[in-house]
């Protein structure tokens, strides 16, 4: 009986390249594809050129690399998700696969270690063109916990010997045909995606500025923000309130208000809107702080935080 999950051994080396194509091939296939990464970094319960090993539990295995941020990660990926003749049974608890293994955000968990060894692979995808596709499996990536069944490969695997050489044309010219549908489909959704406002575009990017300052807070050993932390936190939700009050129309609902009224209160065609007039007239002059802020001239060229100081007054209440 085939198990229900099957995991992949690798290194958080190729955590770019593994994003990049959204898949993960046998060794050999990188230096003969002719997209993408050309080598993939081969760890010792995954060192075959010619297949892929998938074990039937979490296999728990070092990386003695010094040099580099180089770290143990493993791939789970649905078995209902690989094709059945792709799949070739091994010992009691191992899988071949002589063809590429295509990951999807929907049944596919990347496994760290740790946080910092998962903060530490994600911030170098992060200004990766190649690895564009990160933050759509951002609810894909987990740290190892308790509820995964695992065993400690140190210890009761023997090595697979190295199989024989193989023709690999086949399989590396459907991943071709596949890479190219893929870019196809992609350019297009990117291009059908641009329709999308400005101001959601910039409320996305501001809320994974936030998420990576929230994750440097909470690996924090003093457990609490520096002032640094707090000041670009504050910012970023500024900035986020802003965006999503003009994402909703808010913003041009009150410039047309204003407009509209301003009229009832000016002396001459000349004369800039009277907001004190306005402000009384609505009851909301006497409110903390308008005195202060409507000394002078109010021209129209306020923003919504602004206007919500003035008015120190929830904005619904104009709309």
């Amino acid at each position: 009986m085939k198990p229900e999950k099957l995991y992949i051994p690798t290194s958080t080396l190729n955590f770019n390249n593994i994003m990049s194509s959204e898949s993960v091939s046998p060794a050999k296939f990188y230096s003969e594809r002719g997209f993408g990464y050309k080598r993939f970094e081969k760890v010792e319960p995954n060192h075959l050129n010619y297949s892929i090993i998938l074990y039937n539990q979490y296999p728990v295995f070092d990386i003695n690399d010094k040099e580099l941020e180089n770290y143990p990660m493993v791939i789970e990926v649905d078995i209902k998700s690989i094709n059945e003749d792709v799949l070739k049974k091994g010992n009691e608890n191992t899988y071949f696969s002589e063809e590429t293994i295509y990951i999807n955000p929907i049944s596919t968990r990347f496994f760290f270690r740790n946080k910092r060894e998962q903060i530490s692979t994600l911030a170098k995808a992060e200004p990766s063109i190649e690895a564009k596709m990160v933050s759509v499996y951002s609810n894909c990536f987990c740290i190892l916990d308790e509820s995964i069944e695992r065993f400690d490969w140190r210890k009761k695997i023997n090595k697979i010997t190295e199989e024989p050489w193989r023709d690999t044309a086949e399989n590396v010219s459907r991943d071709r045909r596949i890479n190219k549908l893929k870019g196809f489909l992609y350019a297009y959704l990117i291009g059908y995606n641009k329709k999308t406002k400005p101001e959601i575009i910039s409320l996305k990017k501001i809320s994974r500025e936030i998420k990576n300052v929230l994750s440097a807070i909470i690996i924090n050993p003093q457990g609490y923000p520096t002032n640094q932390q707090k000041e670009k936190l504050n910012s970023l939700f500024q900035n986020f309130e802003y965006n999503l009050e003009k994402a909703e129309g808010i913003s041009e609902r009150i410039d047309t208000i204003i407009k509209e009224e301003s009229k009832a209160y000016r002396t001459n065609e000349k004369d800039d809107f009277d907001i004190i007039a306005y402000l009384k007239d609505k009851n909301l002059y006497g409110i903390r702080k308008a005195d202060i802020c409507l000394k002078d001239n109010f021209a129209l060229s306020y923003n919504v935080n602004e206007l919500r100081q003035i008015l120190n007054f929830p904005l619904t209440f104009h709309i």
